[in-house]
């Protein structure tokens, strides 16, 4: 929003928004949502906790530590494609990280999860670099 505000600017007087109106707009947005979000979690999770200890101190098995670490699961998937798409390229590792996705996180059936992943990989080719001709970064592969 910084960047939005002193680098693009916000407004140019009598003409219209400039270049950095939209973004710095949708970026606040998200922002306060972000913060509503927040605090309503944190005020969940202290209720839960509260519960939790009222009720009775049990021992968690491995499986219900699982369960309280699948919501990392999305940022997780997000860290593994970053470093997919550094070492094996924008095709192979957005194609691996959307199967990983689809099928950890979403639990979808084995023909979804590499169907939707190719058909996705194959739209951001052909219109990023076929169409546009924006090069995608390349792995160590070459694709």
């Amino acid at each position: 929003m910084y960047m939005g505000i002193a680098e693009y600017g916000m407004w140019i007087p009598g003409v219209s928004a400039d270049t950095g109106f939209i973004p710095t707009v949708f970026g606040a947005i998200v922002l306060l949502f972000s913060v509503v979000k927040l605090v309503r979690d944190i005020k969940a999770y202290r209720q839960a906790r509260a519960e939790a200890v009222a009720t009775e101190t049990k021992q968690t098995s491995f499986m219900e530590v699982l369960v309280k670490l699948k919501p990392l699961l999305p940022a997780a998937t997000a860290v593994l494609a970053i470093l997919l798409i550094k070492f094996l390229g924008m095709v192979i590792g957005t194609f691996l990280s959307l199967f990983f996705y689809m099928k950890v996180v979403n639990n979808d059936k084995w023909v979804k999860s590499l169907w939707v992943p190719a058909v996705i990989t194959l739209f951001f080719y052909a219109v990023f670099v076929l169409w546009l001709k924006v090069p995608f970064p390349r792995g160590i592969f070459g694709i």
